[in-house]
């Protein structure tokens, strides 16, 4: 079956896109289950020689330069499930004429399963997208990049223009119009009501009918999508380090950025970054050692380690490595617990995510960027944001409701309670996942 996303972006559709593909690959379909995000910016279809047939994938830089009805026809053309995400303000800066885009939504709505994805904090979306419109990423993918991103928005703090705050809530209200108007959504996703037991909300899909078994993340994997989902988001928790150290977080941050890691931290194996690995085992002559840390890498003699530097010039990815040791420094004792327990069947699931990456079924889950307790924390008129969207509410009642702090401060601390509940007893898949896993599943 395909699947559509509708989304505004900001309310956690880019995750649900990809774990329902990822999830799709688990069982068993009488054709590939590929992810394609965004196929109003453009699409191609090309050969698979892993799947031995064409899918549609995007091999040019994301643009409006194609004609809604190629699009159309591309996806005709090719024989697999897909599972896809168009955003509004995608769609609005392309300004198609209505007809153009009447039979672009009219083939969606015919031939794919239509989730809604929504907030019920619109407030907090509206923050979100405050902070995104600042540092540019309304998505990270990896712990390097989060950390680099928003380290010093945690130390010097943002503020938010109250009329770009205004911007983002017409926007969300556009955006609830132009489902209503286009579209025939199946099933609505809302981040609050969903987030904390997503593999429910998607494993309860009839995507998933027919299924002999529904297979959980943790049957796969060996650790259950949440308490994955935790090591992804606390492998670069910035947030909680400003939080618990707001006299001495700007120290901590110089700390992180330049200083040379101390030794101990060698031990936590999962600061060492995925690409640095394989690139250093491609390159490793066969007499050399296989590494899997960053300790393995530290140990080995000088000559191999000067030729990774000055030879095959992959050292330089030991940056991030640093930036990941020097957090982990940082990071409270409960915290390196969890991650380290976890830390095996994290990077499994890592490494079947990125085998699947590699065949072009699907793209990397983005990582959490900021709680609600973060966000307020950056935000330096976050009190007069509350006030612009408790205003601009009043007006359009049927979109949300107004916020209160007691209500905020209810809402974040249970998030951060569900953050921090952090289990450390890891248990261990028996068999491992195959190299088979992403195309046929047993």
């Amino acid at each position: 079956m395909n699947v559509l996303l509708l989304s505004p972006d900001g309310v956690g559709g880019t995750l649900l896109e990809r774990l329902i593909t990822i999830y799709m690959q688990f069982h068993k379909y009488d054709k590939p289950v590929i992810n394609l995000s965004h196929p109003e910016g453009g699409i191609e279809s090309y050969f698979s020689p892993e799947l031995n047939q064409c899918i549609l994938g995007h091999k040019q830089k994301f643009g409006f330069y194609q004609d809604l009805s190629e699009v159309v026809d591309l996806f005709r053309s090719v024989d697999h499930y897909t599972v896809s995400k168009i955003t509004y303000y995608t769609m609005k800066h392309r300004q198609d004429s209505i007809d153009k885009l009447v039979p672009f939504y009219q083939y969606f709505n015919d031939n794919f399963f239509v989730i809604a994805c929504r907030r019920e904090n619109v407030f907090e979306h509206a923050l979100s997208w405050g902070i995104s419109k600042i540092s540019k990423a309304k998505n990270v993918y990896n712990h390097q990049e989060k950390i680099l991103t928003f380290i010093d928005f945690y130390r010097d703090g943002v503020e938010i223009d109250p009329q770009s705050l205004v911007d983002t809530l017409e926007d969300y209200k556009e955006y609830l119009q132009w489902t209503s108007d286009h579209f025939s959504p199946a099933s609505y996703y809302y981040y609050e009501k969903n987030i904390f037991d997503i593999e429910k909300y998607i494993l309860s899909l009839p995507i998933f009918n027919g299924q002999a078994c529904k297979k959980t993340w943790k049957e796969v994997f060996g650790i259950s999508f949440n308490d994955w989902n935790k090591c992804h988001f606390l492998a670069s928790d910035i947030g909680s380090i400003a939080l618990n150290n707001p006299d001495t977080f700007a120290q901590i941050v110089s700390h992180i950025k330049n200083d040379q890691p101390v030794d101990n931290t060698a031990e936590l194996s999962w600061t060492m970054p995925r690409e640095f690995v394989s690139a250093y085992n491609e390159v490793a002559d066969p007499s050399w050692p296989q590494i899997q840390s960053v300790k393995e890498f530290e140990s080995l003699p000088e000559y191999i380690k000067k030729e990774c530097r000055d030879l095959h010039n992959i050292t330089h990815k030991l940056g991030a490595v640093d930036l990941h040791r020097n957090l982990a420094t940082n990071l409270d004792s409960k915290r390196q617990q969890f991650l380290s327990a976890h830390a095996d069947n994290y990077l499994k699931a890592v490494a079947a995510i990125e085998q699947m990456a590699h065949l072009d079924l699907v793209e990397n889950p983005p990582i959490k960027k900021q709680t609600l307790a973060e966000k307020k924390l950056i935000v330096k008129n976050f009190d007069q944001c509350m006030q612009v969207y408790n205003t601009w509410i009043q007006q359009n009642p049927s979109i949300g409701s107004m916020v209160t702090s007691d209500q905020l401060s209810l809402a974040s601390e249970t998030e951060q309670k569900f953050w921090n509940t952090l289990d450390t007893v890891s248990t261990h898949l028996e068999s491992s996942v195959n190299g088979q896993l992403a195309i046929s599943p047993d």
